[in-house]
C-alpha cells in the first residue's frame, strides 16, 4: 500500500486488514507492505486488531495528530542473509506522534522496529510485545530488537509485564518525560562469539528520564544493562531483577538507588562508578560475587536504614553515620582479608581509590565482598 505524503483529514484504520510484500531479489518493488512516508493523518493510525504485514511498514517523517496504535499487530520482516532489503518495521524516524504509540497487548515483530528520533507527545507502551530480531552472523541489519536511539517521549516507555526482546533494544540519548518502566520485562542479547551486535540487552546510556527507571519485579536481562551518564530524576530501582552486567558509570540518580532483594546468584558485574544517588538501599544478598563490585567514585547522600541497616548497625564501620548498612558494615572484613581496593572518604560519602590492587579488564578500584 502507497501512502506517501497523503493528508489524511480522519483515522487511517488498517485493523484487522493482512498486508504482504515480502522482499525478493530482483524485483525492485517488492519489500514494502506500507509506504507512508511523510503522510499527514489528522486522527490515529490503527495497524491493530490482527493486522499482519510482511515487509516494511514506512513512517518516516509522518505527521500524526492522534496515537499510532499497533496492538495486536503482527509485522514480519525479519533480515535473512543477502537479503535485498534491510528488514526495518514502522520507521516512524523523525515522525511526530501527538498522542501514544502502542505496540502491546500481543504485539510481536519479527525483525527491528526503528523509531529513531520520533517524537512521541504520550507514551511508548510495548508491554506485553514481544519484539524478535537476534544477531546473525553475516546477516545484516540483524541484532536490533528496538533502535530508539534520541527518541523523545514526553510520557513514559513501558517495556513490562512479560515484555520481551531478542536482540538489542536501544534508548541511548532518549528523552522521556516520565517513567523508564521495565518491571518484568525479559530482554535477551547474551554476549556471543563472532556476533559483534551481541552482549548487551539493554542499552540506555546518556537517557534523560524525567521520574524513574525500574528494572525490578522480574526484570531479567541476558547481557548488559548500560545506563552510562543516565540522567533520572527519581529512582533506579532494581528490587528483584537479574542481569549479566549493569553498567551506570557517571549516572546521577535524583533520588533513591534500590539494590536489595535482588537475585545475586544471576548478577554479573555491577559497575557504579563516579555515579551519584540521593539515598542508597541495599542488602548484602545482592550484591555480586568478588571483584565483580566497582564503587570508585560513588556518591550517595544518605543511606536508608532498614532490617539489615539494624543487623549490622554495632560493627562501627562508619563513625560520622548514625547507622551503617550492608555495603558499610562489610568493610572490616574487606580490610581484615585485605580485599578493599576502595575505601570510603572519611569526609564524604564517596568511595575513591586506595592505589590497591585493580580489578583485571577494568583497571578500577573495587571492593570484592
Amino acid at each position: 500500500m502507497r501512502l506517501p505524503g497523503a493528508q489524511i483529514g480522519g483515522n487511517l484504520d488498517c485493523g484487522g486488514g493482512v498486508f504482504k510484500n515480502p522482499a525478493q531479489k530482483d524485483v525492485p518493488e517488492s519489500g514494502k507492505a506500507v509506504n507512508a512516508e511523510s503522510a499527514e493523518v489528522k486522527g490515529t493510525v490503527f495497524l491493530s486488531r490482527g493486522y499482519v504485514a510482511e515487509g516494511e511498514v514506512r513512517l518516516q517523517g509522518a505527521q500524526i495528530g492522534g496515537d499510532l496504535d499497533c496492538s495486536g499487530g503482527a509485522f514480519k520482516n525479519l533480515p535473512k542473509r543477502n537479503s535485498p532489503r534491510a528488514a526495518k518495521l514502522l520507521m516512524p524516524g523523525r515522525a511526530n506522534v501527538k498522542g501514544s504509540v502502542f505496540l502491546r497487548g500481543g504485539f510481536t515483530a519479527e525483525g527491528e522496529v526503528g523509531l529513531v528520533g520520533a517524537q512521541i507527545a504520550g507514551d511508548l507502551s510495548c508491554s506485553g510485545g514481544t519484539l524478535k530480531n537476534p544477531p546473525q552472523k553475516d546477516v545484516a541489519q540483524s541484532g536490533y530488537a528496538l533502535n530508539a536511539d534520541q527518541v523523545s517521549v514526553a510520557g513514559s516507555v513501558f517495556l513490562r509485564d512479560d515484555f520481551t526482546a531478542e536482540g538489542q533494544v536501544r534508548l541511548p540519548s532518549a528523552r522521556i518525560g516520565k517513567n523508564l518502566e521495565c518491571s518484568g520485562g525479559h530482554f535477551k542479547n547474551p554476549l556471543k562469539k563472532d556476533l559483534p551486535e551481541s552482549g548487551d540487552a539493554l542499552n540506555a546510556g546518556g537517557v534523560k528520564v524525567g521520574g524513574g527507571v525500574f528494572l525490578r519485579e522480574g526484570f531479567t536481562a541476558e547481557g548488559g544493562v548500560l545506563l552510562l551518564v543516565a540522567q533520572i530524576g527519581a529512582d533506579l530501582d532494581c528490587r528483584g531483577s537479574a542481569f549479566g552486567v549493569l553498567n551506570a558509570q557517571d549516572a546521577e540518580i535524583g533520588h533513591r538507588l534500590v539494590m536489595n532483594d535482588m537475585q545475586g546468584v544471576n548478577i554479573g558485574t555491577i559497575d557504579l562508578r563516579n555515579a551519584s544517588s540521593d539515598v542508597l538501599i541495599d542488602d548484602e544478598e545482592s550484591w555480586p560475587a568478588k571483584g565483580k563490585l566497582l564503587l570508585d567514585g560513588l556518591v550517595y547522600g544518605r543511606i536508608s536504614v532498614g532490617p539489615l541497616t539494624r543487623k549490622h548497625a554495632s560493627s562501627g564501620s562508619r563513625s560520622n553515620e548514625s547507622s551503617s548498612h550492608s555495603l558499610t558494615a562489610s568493610l572490616p572484613r574487606c580490610y581484615a582479608n585485605q580485599e578493599m581496593t576502595g575505601v570510603p572518604d572519611a569526609s564524604s560519602t564517596r568511595w575513591k581509590s586506595s592505589g590497591g590492587r585493580s580489578s583485571p579488564g577494568f583497571g578500577a578500584t573495587v571492593c570484592t565482598l
